[in-house]
């Protein structure tokens, strides 16, 4: 059912699953579903993405990114640090939906108005070819959002 205004979402960005060995994580899903890996960040101190989470600059980090078919990324992201004591966003398990928006700076705004509270100000993060603004938000129940707007959207 088509509604008067249309809403700001354009579809599902990807999904990122925070785990402790991403090694084993990475290869149980090329394994057991035969996914292609599309990047592989290395282990680093990607500054610009642990700035958007509010993650100690001190923290390392690496993104193992999978294709899955229909446009839907699956994201394996892992800390070298434990997740005793370390962030709610830093721990294992720990999962957030990505969504793509046209606009990122009008959907942070509605759900800032609807209660979401953001981790810290949105950012443009990524390869050259793969580059996009983000902002990451807590929802109700705790539930982690990434807002996605692809460079040359809006």
């Amino acid at each position: 059912m088509p509604t008067a205004e249309a809403g700001p979402v354009v579809g599902l960005a990807n999904i990122v699953v925070h785990v402790a060995d991403i090694d084993r994580a990475a290869s149980f899903f090329r394994a057991g579903l035969g996914l292609e890996t599309a990047f592989d960040s290395g282990w680093g101190s990607p500054a610009e993405m642990l700035a958007l989470t509010a993650t100690p600059a001190q923290a390392r980090m690496r993104v193992v990114a999978l294709r899955v078919p229909g446009g839907t990324g699956l994201s394996l992201v892992s800390f070298d640090r434990p997740a005793a004591g370390a962030r709610a966003f830093e721990a294992a398990g720990q999962v957030h939906v990505g969504i793509a928006v046209r606009d990122l700076d009008a959907a942070l705004a509605r759900l800032i108005a609807n209660g979401a509270e953001p981790f810290g100000a949105p950012g443009e993060v990524g390869p050259a070819d793969h580059r996009a603004r983000l902002a990451f938000l807590r929802g109700p129940d705790g539930v982690v959002l990434e807002l996605v707007q692809r460079a040359g959207a809006a």
